[in-house]
């Protein structure tokens, strides 16, 4: 049985790889892309990730473009999607997490999108995510 997939789209590297190892801890398989182009272009291909947690201000496409473009095309429009922003933005019909958050926030918020996934084990013997804080 394979894992839950979440696609992360952010463009500060340091950010995406954080939010994707913790994930990937929890047990959930993750892919990582620094454009909303490219991860667009994936979903169009056939990937239907469970949800797909996105920068709102990323180059090439906003959040909100991205999500215009899943809602136009029959095939995407029921692809979940969390906005995750410092900015201050209203946007309908969308879940919001914002910056800077707690990795416990995180988790609750994929949790509430995807079946439970296993923890994978950590070989020291440490939660890692003790060792990152979004604030």
């Amino acid at each position: 049985m394979s894992s839950p997939h979440i696609f992360v789209a952010e463009d500060d590297p340091d950010v995406r790889t954080s939010i994707a190892e913790i994930l990937r801890d929890e047990g959930y398989d993750t892919s990582e892309f620094s454009r909303l182009g490219d991860a667009l272009r994936e979903l169009r291909a056939g990937a239907r990730p469970c949800v797909v947690l996105i920068d709102h201000l990323m180059p090439g496409m906003s959040g909100l473009e991205f999500i215009d473009a899943l809602r136009s095309d029959a095939r995407l429009r029921d692809i979940r999607v969390v906005i995750i922003t410092g900015a201050k933005m209203d946007a309908a019909e969308v879940e919001i997490l914002r910056k800077p958050f707690d990795v416990e926030d995180l988790v609750a918020v994929v949790a509430r999108h995807c079946p439970h996934a296993a923890p994978r084990a950590d070989e020291s013997g440490s939660d890692p995510r003790d060792h990152v804080d979004f604030n």
